[in-house]
């Protein structure tokens, strides 16, 4: 009997001591900077890269109508001193003429929109149905403009747009020109006395539309075909084609 008053006793002891003891709370941290569902290795979406420059290039032939009374032409260092320090009248040259050539330029595309500058050198020549006319001379002599060749530097720049592999521009240019050409010369006694040589330069400036049709991939460097339409304002030129490669760098 007491051993169970005993027993009874210690229960009750310890059942008062565990009440008596402050109760433990559990508590929650939440993660404020990641929301629930939201991997926290999950970056917010970039935007469209930037716009790309690209190297450009071209390679072409080129031809065009020319006003060779505008070459500004001149004899130089004549070999016949009967016609040292003469001017070739206006008929001695045609109304117009023909010119083709080879093209080569280099350049830059800072944006995809606009295209500048590119260089060009450009040669080319053809011939020259002058007439027959007597120069301002005490002799006989009579003169003829039949070929000339022309050396260009020109510079560019425009506009142009991509629309897929097609890319339509337009660009204006402005050039010096260094040109060349041949003059017959006879005496009305002596008959032909050979060629003579002819120097002139001026500057031109002119309008280029056309457009490129590029093949490859538009990430990477590619080539394409150049068709454009040329037409001068000021200078020699007048309406003309170029026909040739243009070229995408990386």
């Amino acid at each position: 009997m007491h051993r169970t008053t005993r027993s009874l006793a210690a229960l009750a002891f310890a059942l008062a001591a565990l009440a008596a003891a402050p109760a433990r709370a559990d508590v929650v941290v939440e993660d404020l900077q990641t929301p629930p569902g939201v991997d926290q290795w999950e970056r917010a979406p970039q935007g469209p890269p930037p716009p790309r420059s690209r190297a450009i290039a071209t390679l072409a032939f080129y031809g065009s109508g020319v006003r060779p009374r505008a070459l500004n032409l001149r004899l130089v260092d004549p070999e016949v001193a009967l016609v040292d320090g003469l001017a070739l009248p206006p008929g001695a040259f045609a109304d117009r003429a023909n010119q083709g050539g080879f093209t080569y330029g280099a350049g830059y595309r800072p944006l995809p929109w606009l295209r500048l500058p590119e260089i060009r050198l450009s040669f080319g020549g053809g011939k020259v149905d002058g007439s027959w006319t007597a120069l301002q001379s005490d002799e006989p002599l009579e003169a003829r403009v039949d070929r000339h060749f022309a050396i260009r530097l020109e510079a560019l720049a425009g506009v142009e747009h991509d629309f897929g592999p097609i890319t339509p521009f337009l660009r204006g240019y402005a050039a010096i020109a260094v040109h060349t050409g041949r003059a017959a010369v006879r005496h009305g006694r002596l008959g032909d006395l050979g060629h003579e040589r002819l120097l002139g330069a001026r500057g031109e400036l002119g309008l280029e539309m056309g457009v490129n049709v590029m093949f490859g991939d538009e990430d990477d460097g590619r080539p394409g075909l150049m068709l454009a339409y040329r037409r001068g304002l000021v200078g020699s030129l007048e309406h003309g084609v170029i026909i040739g490669l243009a070229i995408q760098g990386d």
